[in-house]
Order: structure tokens, then C-alpha cells, then sequence
């Protein structure tokens, strides 16, 4: 990873891993980062499937569509959004889910939902 791990838990209903849609950010080392990734959306916020995996994080929501951004958040984005800004080295996704989040690299596609 090229940060560090970051778990949150208890911002969903007791047995759901669900929560509210909110942005989640975190800074990254740019000298793990691949420059060819960093405009085509391969790297960014990660987390940790059912099999432990690293995968994009938009990817474990509940509904929405992955779109990237290759730029800072901006108030307004929806379920899904995700981006990279490398002015601040940070990496950023609009998700509704709890549990381990990273900024790494993971594979071109994100599952259709």
C-alpha cells in the first residue's frame, strides 16, 4: 500500500456493514504510486473484500456507479465517485460501507453493480 491502513467501524447498524454515503480521503506516498496509474484510475482508495483482497472501494458499495476523477472532491459528487489528486496526494471515494481502507493499486475494471 502506499499508505497507511485505515479501519473504520461503528457507523452502520448493528450486523450491517452499510452506513450513510460520505467521502472518505487519505494521503498517500507518491513514491509507491505508479505515474502511468495515477490518470487512468488503477490506483486510488482501496478496501479489503470478503477474501481479504484490496479493491477499489467504490466497489464495495451498496448501489451507486464507479465514475473517476482525476482531481480534487467537490461537494455534489455521487455514490461511487472516485479520484485521485496529485497535487495533495491524496485519494479520495464517495462510499457508504465500513471496514479497512488503503490507497493502492488494483485491477482497470470495477464489478457492475
Amino acid at each position: 500500500t502506499a499508505s497507511h491502513i485505515l479501519t473504520l467501524w461503528g457507523m452502520a447498524d448493528l450486523g450491517s456493514s452499510q452506513t450513510d454515503v460520505y467521502t472518505l480521503s487519505l494521503t498517500y506516498d507518491p513514491d509507491k504510486a505508479r505515474p502511468e496509474h495515477l490518470g487512468r484510475g488503477l490506483f486510488g482508495l482501496a478496501a479489503r473484500d470478503a477474501d481479504g483482497n484490496w479493491v477499489n472501494a467504490v466497489e464495495m458499495n451498496a448501489g451507486g456507479s464507479a465514475k473517476f476523477v482525476k482531481g480534487a472532491w467537490k461537494p455534489g459528487y455521487g455514490l461511487g465517485t472516485y479520484g485521485i489528486d496529485p497535487s495533495t496526494k491524496t485519494a479520495w471515494a464517495v462510499v457508504n460501507h465500513q471496514g479497512d481502507f488503503a490507497v493502492t493499486g488494483f485491477a482497470e475494471t470495477c464489478r457492475k453493480k
